[in-house]
């Protein structure tokens, strides 16, 4: 019997429950950690699941994303961010006291309660171009970093783009001179003799990245844990991809949201529209490379906004989200299209998808997402009908095909959710049976995270900090403290957030993790 791509997929992670915790990378701390997780951090991470009984780590978008501290915005849909790499255990590094010494130099970042990405970014690559000095006429020797250049091409892309990127000091691609912005093969030549070493660079640090992150996921499959990783379907337009590949994109339009419930205004996100027929005109080899290489780190993935695969929202590049419209216009074309994008991307992988598929007006989608065994997201304050009194759907009426979760890394946390919106969290302590109080407490945060666990969904999967905020040392004075991101807000604070404790310390803490295995060992009497 032939499988579908998704059933290749089920038949890998199991038709069963699925708990997890959603991980932003650079909130892992370690004890002898350089200020931000790493790659190799979470080799602690998943000893931490494996003794709570979770077998699921969601990550944030890890892609290389330049100075924005948005992961989101990611200046390659392939490469990894330098700022991961887990420099104490780089190869060679022992041969080299000058490099061991610039380690101590991170020292400063450690005892901060935020990230300083900027700062540390700049002292990572800094480090990173001195050791690329130093070890090359290793690497060049060696035949694992010559196998990983040579077989994956988006590689000599990306140098190339980061490459002008510096000599135009950061400029827009759209603002490079002529033989920058489309390079001849003369010219691409002449870079790889004359900018030799800068190339190796860009191309090395990429080779350490995904070593680490495969390493961490072969870690991972021994200790029975999934890694699901985050991929976003839009791309910047200031990205090697756009860049390389201007005859897939659409740049005289951006995508959006229109304007509803959540935005009166609508949402302009700026990222280019895809060309699908020029996608399929090539078999989608673009989208090929780049679920093939994602199978080397990830087991499970993460459509980001898998909604737009079937419509999007387009707005002329410049005008405002409510002058857009969507693209099909139609209900059932936007499930033609959908399903057969879908289809044939998911023919590419064996990893099993799962999508992000909040918004309005999208029963259709989300039953052809069924049909495909596809499974979507619940965030339990926002399954309601909306048209029908605000009523919450009762969880035996999810479907197993689902992740439930309570927030996400866009929304408030647990408190911050219950205090600035009371009246939602009043609806949902009667719907729920909960004695309702101002102020979440312990006993009502359990209970809420415990809903999150007792669903029919096959994935439970939540924010580290909603199960550490169940006890007071590790919890944030403020709810705000301990949110990720404020989407539409431009914050220092966004996309800096740490954990408390470091990974060590909540591997001791026996109180924590009987409490977090309590989840994993629900009883689930509502899944059949």
């Amino acid at each position: 019997m032939n499988l579908t791509p998704t059933q290749k997929g089920w038949e890998r992670i199991g038709k069963c429950h699925h708990h997890g915790l959603v991980i932003p990378l650079f909130s892992l701390s370690t004890a002898t950690g350089l200020g931000i997780g790493t790659f190799h951090d979470l080799k602690l991470l998943i000893d931490f699941c494996a003794a709570i009984g979770f077998d699921t780590i969601q990550l944030l978008p890890l892609s290389d994303s330049g100075s924005d501290t948005s992961p989101y915005n990611g200046m390659s849909a392939f490469a990894l961010a330098p700022i991961y790499i887990t420099l104490e255990n780089l190869p060679f590094l022992s041969e080299f006291r000058i490099l061991e010494n610039l380690l101590r130099r991170f020292s400063r970042y450690k005892p901060l309660d935020r990230v300083a990405y900027h700062a540390l970014l700049q002292q990572k690559i800094a480090f990173l171009k001195e050791y690329a000095y130093m070890t090359r006429p290793l690497f060049e020797k060696d035949l694992a970093y010559q196998s990983f250049v040579e077989s994956n091409p988006w590689l000599k892309e990306y140098s190339l783009y980061k490459l002008f990127k510096v000599k135009n000091r950061k400029k827009i691609w759209g603002h490079w001179p002529k033989i920058h912005r489309d390079p001849t093969r003369a010219h691409i030549k002449k870079m790889y003799e004359k900018e030799k070493f800068e190339l190796f660079r860009f191309e090395l640090t990429q080779y350490l990245a995904f070593k680490q992150l495969s390493e961490v996921k072969t870690y991972a499959n021994q200790k029975k844990i999934f890694l699901k990783g985050d991929i976003p379907i839009l791309i910047s337009p200031e990205s090697a991809d756009v860049w390389a590949h201007r005859e897939i994109f659409d740049l005289d339009f951006a995508a959006g949201a229109p304007p509803d419930r959540f935005s009166k205004t609508g949402q302009y996100w700026g990222f280019p529209v895809y060309r699908w027929d020029s996608l399929f005109r090539t078999d989608l080899s673009w989208w090929k490379s780049r679920l093939s290489l994602s199978s080397t780190i990830y087991d499970i993935f993460r459509i980001d906004h898998i909604i737009g695969l079937y419509r999007m929202w387009t707005i002329p590049r410049g005008r405002l989200p409510s002058e857009g419209s969507y693209i099909p216009a139609e209900k059932w074309q936007a499930l033609l299209q959908g399903e057969t994008i879908l289809k044939s991307l998911l023919s590419l992988t064996e990893m099993l998808p799962i999508g992000e598929d909040l918004g309005i007006d999208i029963d259709h989608i989300r039953a052809s997402m069924e049909k495909m065994e596809i499974p979507g997201t619940k965030v339990l304050r926002w399954e309601r009908r909306f048209e029908n009194g605000n009523e919450f759907i009762p969880f035996e009426e999810y479907t197993p095909y689902s992740l439930t979760t309570v927030s996400t890394h866009d929304s408030e946390t647990l408190a911050g959710w219950w205090e600035l919106y009371p009246d939602e969290s009043k609806d949902y302590s009667a719907f729920r049976g909960h004695a309702w109080e101002p102020t979440l407490t312990d006993e009502l945060r359990f209970a809420l995270l415990r809903d999150s666990h007792i669903t029919p969904s096959f994935f439970h999967v939540n924010l580290f900090q909603e199960y550490l905020s169940l006890f007071s040392r590790y919890r944030f004075r403020a709810p705000g403290d301990d949110r990720v991101n404020i989407p539409g807000k431009l914050s220092p604070v966004n996309w800096t957030f740490r954990y408390k404790a470091d990974l060590e310390t909540l591997l001791e803490d026996d109180e924590l993790i009987s409490t977090m295995r309590s989840f994993s060992e629900s009883r689930l009497p509502l899944h059949n």
